[in-house]
């Protein structure tokens, strides 16, 4: 596949638009467990000063270091305008959101590995090859872009929009983070679904695995010569 088949946009065949009616209920079914995730995570963030009063969570704890940024925010924060008691709170509810992203991580990757529902068409299948690529590398770039920008930590002398700034109460910085969290795992849902299938169409152009089953009608156009002419002088005496 050449580089000008990237950039054009192939027409999807009957096969593979039956193909992406197969896989999209695989697609819904890791949508809805992203939104369930984002519900818990809004649940850590209403519940925070109860699970900073009943849990500690400092920079010797695990569920600090899940979180690798959490170390970019520890060194900030030192000059960082809130109490203790905000910053205490801060931890809490961004270390308990990433579990519950790093389980649905964990679950995604079951879900992928156990999926029986692909089965691509035989012959050429460009559109396929394209969308794969496509959103592997995508998902890919999300993934880079979004370490790129939480590796940054607090806006120091900034009001920002999308990054945490320490001009902002810290519960506004601590949503910033929890939507920037949801977003990496998103990506990274995405790159496990779409990485899945691009090995699995590798195996399948390479291999012949996780291919359709030839029709019968395929099967009879494909039979030798010899065996069709067997077949008919065997008909022909049957019926003498």
């Amino acid at each position: 596949m050449t580089n000008a088949g990237l950039v054009a946009i192939a027409k999807p065949t009957k096969e593979e638009k039956d193909f992406c009616r197969r896989i999209r209920i695989h697609f819904k079914r890791g949508l809805r467990a992203f939104f369930i995730c984002i519900a818990l995570s809004a649940a850590i963030l209403i519940s925070g000063d109860y699970l900073s009063a009943h849990s500690d969570v400092n920079a010797q704890s695990i569920l600090f270091q899940l979180w690798p940024f959490n170390n970019v925010y520890l060194k900030q924060f030192g000059a960082a305008p809130y109490s203790t008691s905000d910053v205490q709170w801060f931890y809490t509810v961004i270390s308990y959101s990433n579990l519950i992203w790093l389980i649905f991580l964990g679950w995604r990757v079951l879900f992928e590995l156990s999926r029986r529902d692909v089965s691509f068409p035989r012959g050429k299948t460009t559109f396929l090859y394209q969308m794969i690529v496509r959103l592997t590398a995508i998902s890919a770039g999300m993934i880079a872009l979004m370490f790129f920008v939480n590796n940054g930590g607090f806006e120091i002398l900034r009001d920002t929009r999308l990054n945490p700034s320490f001009k902002q109460p810290i519960v506004e910085g601590a949503i910033k983070v929890a939507l920037n969290m949801a977003f990496i795992y998103f990506a990274a849902g995405l790159f496990l679904e779409f990485g899945g299938l691009g090995i699995r169409y590798v195996l399948a152009k390479t291999l012949g695995y996780f291919l359709t089953s030839p029709s019968a009608a395929d099967a009879g156009a494909s039979a030798l010569p010899h065996d069709r002419e067997l077949a008919d002088e065997t008909a022909g005496n049957y019926f003498q």
